[in-house]
Protein backbone atom coordinates (compact mmCIF):
# COMPACT_ATOMS: atom_id res chain seq x y z
CA UNK A 1 0.00 0.00 0.00
CA UNK A 2 1.16 3.44 -1.04
CA UNK A 3 1.69 6.17 1.19
CA UNK A 4 -0.90 8.65 -0.36
CA UNK A 5 -3.08 5.71 -0.68
CA UNK A 6 -2.73 5.44 3.35
CA UNK A 7 -3.12 9.05 3.67
CA UNK A 8 -6.09 8.96 1.49
CA UNK A 9 -7.80 5.93 3.86
CA UNK A 10 -7.15 7.63 7.05
CA UNK A 11 -9.01 10.53 5.82
CA UNK A 12 -12.17 8.18 4.87
CA UNK A 13 -12.24 6.56 8.33
CA UNK A 14 -11.98 9.91 9.79
CA UNK A 15 -15.48 10.61 8.30
CA UNK A 16 -16.25 7.07 11.06
CA UNK A 17 -14.33 7.99 14.18
CA UNK A 18 -12.25 11.14 15.37
CA UNK A 19 -8.62 11.15 13.65
CA UNK A 20 -6.94 10.71 17.29
CA UNK A 21 -8.00 7.50 17.52
CA UNK A 22 -6.90 5.99 14.28
CA UNK A 23 -3.66 3.82 14.52
CA UNK A 24 -3.61 2.26 11.02
CA UNK A 25 -5.70 1.12 8.10
CA UNK A 26 -4.53 -2.32 6.49
CA UNK A 27 -6.40 -4.28 3.35
CA UNK A 28 -9.09 -6.98 5.08
CA UNK A 29 -9.76 -10.03 3.15
CA UNK A 30 -9.88 -10.71 -1.02
CA UNK A 31 -12.99 -10.00 -2.52
CA UNK A 32 -13.78 -10.02 -6.21
CA UNK A 33 -16.34 -6.88 -5.55
CA UNK A 34 -15.26 -4.55 -2.86
CA UNK A 35 -12.54 -2.87 -1.75
CA UNK A 36 -11.75 -3.65 2.15
CA UNK A 37 -9.62 -2.26 5.30
CA UNK A 38 -9.79 -2.97 8.51
CA UNK A 39 -9.28 0.69 10.57
CA UNK A 40 -7.66 -0.40 13.82
CA UNK A 41 -8.00 1.94 16.99
CA UNK A 42 -6.35 2.99 20.09
CA UNK A 43 -7.50 0.79 23.34
CA UNK A 44 -9.16 3.66 25.10
CA UNK A 45 -13.50 1.82 24.81
CA UNK A 46 -13.56 1.73 20.72
CA UNK A 47 -13.25 -0.91 18.86
CA UNK A 48 -11.81 -1.51 15.16
CA UNK A 49 -14.14 -1.40 12.28
CA UNK A 50 -14.06 -2.35 9.07
CA UNK A 51 -14.31 0.35 6.58
CA UNK A 52 -15.52 -0.70 2.71
CA UNK A 53 -15.71 1.20 -0.92
CA UNK A 54 -18.84 -0.44 -2.65
CA UNK A 55 -18.28 -0.76 -5.71
CA UNK A 56 -20.04 1.52 -7.89
CA UNK A 57 -19.68 -0.63 -11.56
CA UNK A 58 -22.10 -3.20 -9.72
CA UNK A 59 -23.90 -1.83 -7.11
CA UNK A 60 -26.07 1.60 -9.01
CA UNK A 61 -27.81 2.75 -5.90
CA UNK A 62 -25.45 1.75 -2.50
CA UNK A 63 -28.12 3.14 -0.65
CA UNK A 64 -30.15 0.48 -0.90
CA UNK A 65 -27.75 -1.85 0.50
CA UNK A 66 -27.40 0.23 3.52
CA UNK A 67 -31.45 -0.12 4.06
CA UNK A 68 -31.14 -3.85 2.98
CA UNK A 69 -28.45 -4.76 5.82
CA UNK A 70 -30.16 -2.29 8.21
CA UNK A 71 -33.61 -3.94 8.36
CA UNK A 72 -32.19 -7.46 8.37
CA UNK A 73 -29.69 -7.01 11.02
CA UNK A 74 -32.43 -5.31 13.34
CA UNK A 75 -34.60 -8.87 12.22
CA UNK A 76 -31.60 -10.83 13.52
CA UNK A 77 -30.74 -9.00 16.99
CA UNK A 78 -34.89 -9.21 17.82
CA UNK A 79 -34.63 -13.07 17.06
CA UNK A 80 -31.69 -13.53 18.98
CA UNK A 81 -33.29 -12.04 21.71
CA UNK A 82 -36.42 -13.89 21.40
CA UNK A 83 -37.10 -16.31 24.25
CA UNK A 84 -38.39 -19.14 21.82
CA UNK A 85 -35.07 -18.78 19.59
CA UNK A 86 -32.65 -22.16 20.64
CA UNK A 87 -29.28 -21.27 19.07
CA UNK A 88 -27.54 -24.37 20.84
CA UNK A 89 -25.46 -22.19 23.27
CA UNK A 90 -23.74 -21.02 19.77
CA UNK A 91 -22.29 -17.20 20.41
CA UNK A 92 -23.98 -15.78 17.08
CA UNK A 93 -22.77 -12.50 16.19
CA UNK A 94 -23.62 -10.04 14.20
CA UNK A 95 -22.27 -6.71 12.78
CA UNK A 96 -23.42 -2.97 13.17
CA UNK A 97 -23.58 -0.10 11.52
CA UNK A 98 -21.36 2.91 11.69
CA UNK A 99 -23.18 6.34 11.56
CA UNK A 100 -20.82 8.73 9.35
CA UNK A 101 -19.40 11.52 12.07
CA UNK A 102 -20.54 14.22 8.60
CA UNK A 103 -24.05 13.29 7.29
CA UNK A 104 -25.92 11.67 10.27
CA UNK A 105 -26.10 8.34 7.53
CA UNK A 106 -24.65 5.12 7.79
CA UNK A 107 -22.52 6.16 4.87
CA UNK A 108 -19.87 8.50 3.72
CA UNK A 109 -19.95 9.58 -0.20
CA UNK A 110 -16.78 11.38 -1.48
CA UNK A 111 -16.90 12.20 -5.01
CA UNK A 112 -17.66 9.04 -6.68
CA UNK A 113 -16.96 6.70 -4.03
CA UNK A 114 -19.53 5.36 -1.68
CA UNK A 115 -18.00 4.03 1.79
CA UNK A 116 -19.31 2.21 4.09
CA UNK A 117 -18.73 1.14 8.19
CA UNK A 118 -18.87 -1.75 10.16
CA UNK A 119 -18.47 -2.87 13.28
CA UNK A 120 -15.46 -5.51 13.66
CA UNK A 121 -15.81 -8.80 15.09
CA UNK A 122 -12.77 -9.99 17.21
CA UNK A 123 -11.75 -12.93 18.09
CA UNK A 124 -12.62 -14.81 15.00
CA UNK A 125 -10.65 -16.02 11.96
CA UNK A 126 -11.60 -16.53 8.53
CA UNK A 127 -10.79 -19.00 6.06
CA UNK A 128 -10.70 -19.06 2.10
CA UNK A 129 -10.87 -23.27 1.97
CA UNK A 130 -12.34 -25.24 4.83
CA UNK A 131 -9.18 -27.49 6.70
CA UNK A 132 -10.98 -30.44 7.27
CA UNK A 133 -14.71 -31.87 7.45
CA UNK A 134 -15.04 -30.22 10.37
CA UNK A 135 -15.10 -26.84 9.03
CA UNK A 136 -17.50 -27.98 6.35
CA UNK A 137 -20.15 -29.10 8.74
CA UNK A 138 -19.92 -25.97 10.85
CA UNK A 139 -20.23 -23.61 7.34
CA UNK A 140 -23.47 -26.05 6.76
CA UNK A 141 -24.48 -25.12 10.45
CA UNK A 142 -23.63 -21.12 9.93
CA UNK A 143 -25.80 -20.97 6.59
CA UNK A 144 -28.78 -22.48 7.97
CA UNK A 145 -28.44 -20.30 11.20
CA UNK A 146 -28.72 -17.96 8.91
CA UNK A 147 -31.51 -18.79 6.64
CA UNK A 148 -33.68 -20.00 9.64
CA UNK A 149 -33.28 -16.10 11.10
CA UNK A 150 -33.97 -14.84 8.09
CA UNK A 151 -37.32 -16.91 7.81
CA UNK A 152 -40.43 -14.92 8.52
CA UNK A 153 -38.92 -11.52 7.47
CA UNK A 154 -40.96 -9.62 5.16
CA UNK A 155 -39.74 -9.58 1.14
CA UNK A 156 -41.17 -6.31 0.68
CA UNK A 157 -38.78 -4.54 2.83
CA UNK A 158 -35.91 -5.73 0.93
CA UNK A 159 -34.83 -3.55 -2.32
CA UNK A 160 -33.13 -5.48 -5.24
CA UNK A 161 -29.74 -4.26 -5.20
CA UNK A 162 -28.48 -6.78 -8.07
CA UNK A 163 -30.84 -7.39 -11.49
CA UNK A 164 -31.45 -10.58 -12.12
CA UNK A 165 -29.00 -11.86 -9.17
CA UNK A 166 -28.35 -15.65 -9.79
CA UNK A 167 -31.01 -15.81 -12.94
CA UNK A 168 -28.82 -18.40 -14.93
CA UNK A 169 -31.23 -17.50 -18.12
CA UNK A 170 -30.36 -13.97 -17.90
CA UNK A 171 -26.30 -15.10 -17.61
CA UNK A 172 -27.00 -17.17 -20.68
CA UNK A 173 -28.47 -14.37 -22.52
CA UNK A 174 -25.33 -12.01 -21.54
CA UNK A 175 -22.86 -15.03 -22.62
CA UNK A 176 -24.59 -15.25 -25.64
CA UNK A 177 -24.34 -11.68 -26.46
CA UNK A 178 -20.60 -10.99 -25.57
CA UNK A 179 -19.43 -14.62 -27.67
CA UNK A 180 -20.54 -12.82 -31.01
CA UNK A 181 -18.20 -10.40 -30.55
CA UNK A 182 -15.00 -12.18 -28.74
CA UNK A 183 -13.39 -9.21 -27.31
CA UNK A 184 -10.54 -11.99 -26.30
CA UNK A 185 -8.56 -13.89 -29.10
CA UNK A 186 -9.79 -17.64 -29.91
CA UNK A 187 -7.53 -20.00 -28.46
CA UNK A 188 -7.82 -24.23 -27.01
CA UNK A 189 -9.34 -22.86 -23.66
CA UNK A 190 -11.95 -20.06 -24.81
CA UNK A 191 -12.91 -23.29 -27.48
CA UNK A 192 -13.13 -25.30 -24.58
CA UNK A 193 -15.46 -23.15 -22.30
CA UNK A 194 -17.61 -22.23 -25.19
CA UNK A 195 -18.51 -26.14 -25.75
CA UNK A 196 -18.93 -26.74 -22.47
CA UNK A 197 -21.73 -24.15 -22.03
CA UNK A 198 -23.34 -25.15 -25.53
CA UNK A 199 -23.66 -28.98 -23.76
CA UNK A 200 -25.29 -27.84 -20.76
CA UNK A 201 -27.80 -25.14 -22.39
CA UNK A 202 -30.44 -27.42 -21.07
CA UNK A 203 -29.88 -26.83 -17.57
CA UNK A 204 -29.79 -23.31 -17.46
CA UNK A 205 -33.64 -22.72 -16.73
CA UNK A 206 -33.86 -25.42 -14.68
CA UNK A 207 -34.26 -23.39 -10.85
CA UNK A 208 -36.35 -20.61 -13.13
CA UNK A 209 -38.50 -22.79 -14.60
CA UNK A 210 -39.08 -24.30 -10.91
CA UNK A 211 -40.16 -20.68 -9.77
CA UNK A 212 -42.18 -20.05 -12.54
CA UNK A 213 -44.21 -23.48 -11.92
CA UNK A 214 -44.58 -22.50 -8.12
CA UNK A 215 -42.98 -25.68 -7.30
CA UNK A 216 -40.23 -23.41 -5.59
CA UNK A 217 -40.77 -19.90 -3.90
CA UNK A 218 -38.56 -17.25 -3.08
CA UNK A 219 -36.78 -16.03 1.00
CA UNK A 220 -34.06 -13.93 1.64
CA UNK A 221 -31.00 -15.37 1.17
CA UNK A 222 -27.46 -14.23 1.69
CA UNK A 223 -26.45 -14.18 -1.58
CA UNK A 224 -22.61 -14.29 -1.56
CA UNK A 225 -21.93 -17.41 1.10
CA UNK A 226 -18.51 -18.39 0.21
CA UNK A 227 -16.57 -19.37 2.97
CA UNK A 228 -14.57 -16.72 3.22
CA UNK A 229 -17.97 -14.50 4.39
CA UNK A 230 -18.28 -17.06 7.52
CA UNK A 231 -16.60 -16.26 10.84
CA UNK A 232 -15.79 -18.83 12.73
CA UNK A 233 -14.63 -18.61 16.77
CA UNK A 234 -10.69 -18.32 17.74
CA UNK A 235 -11.37 -20.97 20.86
CA UNK A 236 -14.44 -23.33 19.45
CA UNK A 237 -13.65 -22.91 15.77
CA UNK A 238 -17.86 -22.74 15.50
CA UNK A 239 -19.27 -20.60 12.68
CA UNK A 240 -20.08 -17.58 14.70
CA UNK A 241 -21.37 -14.96 12.16
CA UNK A 242 -21.91 -13.76 8.27
CA UNK A 243 -20.64 -10.97 6.77
CA UNK A 244 -20.94 -9.12 3.70
CA UNK A 245 -24.50 -8.77 3.42
CA UNK A 246 -24.04 -6.33 0.06
CA UNK A 247 -25.95 -9.11 -1.98
CA UNK A 248 -28.75 -9.91 1.04
CA UNK A 249 -31.98 -10.01 -1.41
CA UNK A 250 -34.53 -12.23 -2.11
CA UNK A 251 -34.12 -15.58 -4.01
CA UNK A 252 -34.12 -19.31 -3.40
CA UNK A 253 -32.10 -20.51 -0.92
CA UNK A 254 -30.90 -23.16 -3.42
CA UNK A 255 -28.73 -20.43 -4.51
CA UNK A 256 -26.83 -20.08 -1.39
CA UNK A 257 -27.11 -23.65 -0.84
CA UNK A 258 -25.03 -24.52 -3.97
CA UNK A 259 -22.60 -21.28 -3.89
CA UNK A 260 -21.96 -22.70 -0.21
CA UNK A 261 -21.03 -26.25 -1.67
CA UNK A 262 -19.40 -25.02 -4.40
CA UNK A 263 -16.69 -22.73 -2.16
CA UNK A 264 -16.65 -25.06 0.58
CA UNK A 265 -15.70 -28.46 -1.11
CA UNK A 266 -13.21 -27.27 -3.47
CA UNK A 267 -10.07 -27.99 -1.92
CA UNK A 268 -7.69 -26.43 -4.04
CA UNK A 269 -9.78 -22.89 -4.26
CA UNK A 270 -10.86 -20.85 -6.54
CA UNK A 271 -7.57 -19.19 -8.52
CA UNK A 272 -6.38 -22.60 -8.79
CA UNK A 273 -3.94 -22.84 -12.16
CA UNK A 274 -3.28 -26.35 -12.34
CA UNK A 275 -6.92 -28.00 -13.04
CA UNK A 276 -5.86 -31.66 -12.00
CA UNK A 277 -6.33 -30.14 -8.45
CA UNK A 278 -9.64 -29.03 -8.75
CA UNK A 279 -12.63 -31.52 -8.08
CA UNK A 280 -15.68 -31.48 -5.48
CA UNK A 281 -14.91 -33.30 -2.30
CA UNK A 282 -17.84 -35.71 -1.73
CA UNK A 283 -16.79 -35.87 1.89
CA UNK A 284 -17.20 -32.29 2.49
CA UNK A 285 -19.90 -32.28 0.74
CA UNK A 286 -22.09 -34.72 3.10
CA UNK A 287 -20.73 -33.30 5.77
CA UNK A 288 -21.78 -29.45 5.03
CA UNK A 289 -25.29 -31.04 4.39
CA UNK A 290 -25.54 -32.89 7.34
CA UNK A 291 -24.93 -29.33 8.92
CA UNK A 292 -27.39 -26.96 6.73
CA UNK A 293 -29.75 -29.82 7.30
CA UNK A 294 -29.81 -30.11 10.67
CA UNK A 295 -31.04 -26.64 10.95
CA UNK A 296 -33.40 -26.22 8.37
CA UNK A 297 -35.53 -29.21 8.09
CA UNK A 298 -38.71 -27.03 9.48
CA UNK A 299 -38.12 -25.04 6.34
CA UNK A 300 -37.73 -27.22 3.36
CA UNK A 301 -40.38 -29.00 1.69
CA UNK A 302 -40.33 -31.92 -0.91
CA UNK A 303 -39.50 -29.96 -3.63
CA UNK A 304 -37.05 -27.99 -2.23
CA UNK A 305 -35.38 -31.26 -1.83
CA UNK A 306 -35.84 -32.18 -5.13
CA UNK A 307 -33.92 -29.37 -6.48
CA UNK A 308 -31.30 -29.58 -4.15
CA UNK A 309 -28.74 -31.75 -6.81
CA UNK A 310 -29.68 -28.95 -9.58
CA UNK A 311 -29.00 -26.20 -7.39
CA UNK A 312 -24.91 -27.84 -6.50
CA UNK A 313 -24.89 -28.38 -10.22
CA UNK A 314 -26.03 -25.26 -11.55
CA UNK A 315 -24.58 -22.66 -8.99
CA UNK A 316 -20.60 -23.39 -9.90
CA UNK A 317 -21.75 -23.67 -14.02
CA UNK A 318 -23.16 -20.23 -13.77
CA UNK A 319 -20.36 -18.43 -11.81
CA UNK A 320 -17.99 -19.98 -14.90
CA UNK A 321 -20.17 -18.80 -17.11
CA UNK A 322 -20.22 -15.49 -15.46
CA UNK A 323 -16.21 -15.55 -15.06
CA UNK A 324 -16.31 -16.42 -19.00
CA UNK A 325 -18.09 -13.43 -20.46
CA UNK A 326 -16.58 -11.50 -18.23
CA UNK A 327 -13.25 -11.91 -19.94
CA UNK A 328 -14.70 -11.92 -23.40
CA UNK A 329 -16.00 -8.78 -22.33
CA UNK A 330 -12.75 -7.07 -21.38
CA UNK A 331 -13.14 -7.86 -17.65
CA UNK A 332 -15.15 -4.90 -16.70
CA UNK A 333 -17.04 -6.94 -13.41
CA UNK A 334 -14.84 -9.04 -11.42
CA UNK A 335 -11.29 -7.47 -10.25
CA UNK A 336 -8.47 -9.30 -11.93
CA UNK A 337 -4.74 -9.34 -11.79
CA UNK A 338 -3.77 -9.98 -15.33
CA UNK A 339 -6.27 -10.13 -18.70
CA UNK A 340 -6.42 -13.88 -18.66
CA UNK A 341 -7.53 -14.14 -15.47
CA UNK A 342 -11.58 -14.65 -15.48
CA UNK A 343 -10.63 -17.31 -17.99
CA UNK A 344 -8.61 -19.20 -15.48
CA UNK A 345 -11.26 -18.54 -13.23
CA UNK A 346 -13.85 -19.90 -15.52
CA UNK A 347 -12.07 -22.96 -16.13
CA UNK A 348 -11.87 -23.78 -12.14
CA UNK A 349 -15.52 -23.40 -12.40
CA UNK A 350 -16.08 -25.85 -15.04
CA UNK A 351 -14.44 -28.13 -13.56
CA UNK A 352 -15.46 -28.29 -10.52
CA UNK A 353 -19.24 -28.73 -12.34
CA UNK A 354 -17.99 -31.53 -14.10
CA UNK A 355 -16.37 -33.04 -10.72
CA UNK A 356 -20.28 -32.29 -9.55
CA UNK A 357 -21.55 -34.14 -12.60
CA UNK A 358 -19.13 -37.35 -11.85
CA UNK A 359 -20.73 -37.55 -8.43
CA UNK A 360 -24.72 -37.34 -8.98
CA UNK A 361 -25.52 -40.48 -7.94
CA UNK A 362 -23.65 -40.31 -4.63
CA UNK A 363 -24.87 -36.84 -3.94
CA UNK A 364 -28.38 -37.39 -4.60
CA UNK A 365 -27.94 -40.31 -2.20
CA UNK A 366 -26.84 -38.26 0.52
CA UNK A 367 -29.47 -35.71 0.12
CA UNK A 368 -32.30 -38.70 0.37
CA UNK A 369 -30.80 -40.28 3.46
CA UNK A 370 -30.58 -36.41 5.45
CA UNK A 371 -34.05 -36.09 5.26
Amino acid sequence: MTEDLKRYLFSIAEAFVDKSLIIDVVPLGNGNINDTYLVKLKDSGHQDFVLQKISSKVFKNPESIISNMQVSLEYIELKLLSETWNIEERDWRTTSLLNSRYNNQYWHRIQDEFWRATSYIGSAYTTDVVRNSDDAEEVGIGLGIFHSLMDGFPLKKLIKTLDNFHVTPKYHQEYKKVSNYMVADSCDKTQYCINFIKEREAIVGILENAICSGELCHRVIHGDPKVNNFLFDNITNQAIAMVDLDTLMTGLIHYDLGDCLRSACNPAGEEEHDLSKVFFCIDSCKRLLSGYLSKTKKLLNEADYKYLYDAIRLIPFELGMRFFSDYLAGNIYFKVDHPSHNLDRALVQFSLTKSIEMQEFEIRECIENLR
